[in-house]
């Protein structure tokens, strides 16, 4: 066992032998620790948060009328006139086709959306209402029929005719003689026709030929002229004398 001295003395001589080995140039193994210092650009995203105006649009809704032009609806008018077609007017030679179809065209100029397809019938059966007759019956009738009131009379008895009471005002109806309507008013006392012209028949009387048979006391008297069917019968039988080609009139026949 070695005493503290020699431990000592034993440390020391190695020591020296280490020192000894270094002066003779022999390579020793130092750990040293060393550090490197290097700059590296980093790219790293940054999120910033920037208080910005912004101008907010504001949108504003108002209600406003407008007129929009809206096309009418479409009517059609089937409107038959009693006549024959290629018959012309008396006065002027004109066609009554013509005439009335210039009536029409300015009605559907003042009307738009009106359309009325007319045509003339019913005399180029004689006088009668067959052609009519046959169309009802067939149940395609004009929508309008324009013809004197005793050959439609027929139809509105047969309930028919449609009434245009609601169509007249008041001074419609007081611009005609109420004894002329009263003829044109169906069972429920509803007009279905309105009159045109005067709505009357006049008789022509040829006075001459009354009084140079001595028979002049027949004819009506003045200032009313009035003149029941007896009286005029009575006058008709009186002046008659077809062997001398005196007729005592002509009514227009074939029709009711």
């Amino acid at each position: 066992m070695l005493s503290r001295r020699n431990v000592i003395l034993f440390a020391a001589v190695a020591l020296l032998l280490s020192l000894a080995a270094v002066a003779c140039g022999q390579p020793q193994v130092v750990e040293k620790e060393v550090v490197v210092t290097k700059e590296v650009e980093v790219e790293k995203e940054v999120v910033v948060t920037v208080e910005v105006e912004v101008e907010k649009e504001v949108v504003v809704t108002q209600e406003v009328e407008v007129e929009v032009e809206v096309a009418p609806e479409r009517i059609e008018i089937t409107y038959w006139i009693f006549g024959s077609e290629g018959s012309a007017k008396q006065d002027d030679g004109v066609l009554w086709s013509d005439f009335y179809g210039g009536v029409i065209n300015e009605y559907e100029r003042l009307h738009p959306g009106v359309d009325i397809n007319f045509a003339i019938r019913g005399q180029e059966t004689g006088g009668t209402t067959l052609y009519v007759d046959s169309a009802v019956a067939a149940g395609s009738p004009p929508d309008i029929y324009y013809d004197d009131i005793f050959r439609v009379r027929k139809y509105a008895q047969a309930g028919l005719m449609e009434t245009i009471d609601a169509a007249l005002t008041p001074e419609d109806k007081a611009a005609y003689d109420p004894n002329i309507l009263a003829l044109m008013t169906n069972q429920d006392a509803e007009l279905y026709a309105v009159p045109c012209g005067v709505g009357y028949v006049a008789y022509t009387i040829n006075k001459t030929l009354f009084e140079n048979a001595g028979l002049e006391d027949l004819l009506p008297e003045e200032p009313d002229r009035n003149w029941t069917t007896d009286e005029f019968m009575e006058a008709c039988r009186a002046i008659n004398d077809p062997d001398n080609d005196v007729y005592c009139t002509m009514f227009f026949a074939k029709t009711p």
